[in-house]
């Protein structure tokens, strides 16, 4: 295999590596905007889950409900935003590898280049 064949083949494999990195990154910004979503109603709820305490007191078996509400809540919050974290890290994990990858597909471009000079 000729260099110059062997450029044209690192070439279609960096443009296949961004081409793939782009669609990991929109796949990524659609499910952190559905999750974000999710999380700013979690947190909505649980803002005006004082209004709920308020109107239960007295009323011991409403006030337990409203706990048990309130710290079900409290753990889907935590787990929203664990998860949108390991989702962060996730993708700047793939882009690290990606941009290693390509660097790398560079290099050896370059010197197969340089050995046709």
């Amino acid at each position: 295999m000729t260099n110059a064949v062997r450029v044209e083949e690192i070439r279609k494999e960096i443009c296949s590596i961004e081409m793939e990195q782009e669609e990991a990154n929109r796949y990524v910004r659609n499910l952190q905007k559905k999750e974000e979503e999710s999380y700013e109603y979690l947190r909505r709820t649980l803002w005006n889950i004082g209004q709920e305490f308020e109107a239960c007191r007295g009323d011991r078996h409403l006030m337990r409900l409203v706990e048990e509400k309130y710290s079900i809540l409290q753990a889907m919050d935590r787990e929203c935003g664990e998860y949108l974290a390991e989702l962060q890290n996730k993708q700047v994990e793939y882009k690290y590898k990606c941009e290693s990858d390509i660097d790398e597909l560079r290099r050896e471009m370059q010197r197969l280049q340089m050995e046709v000079v």
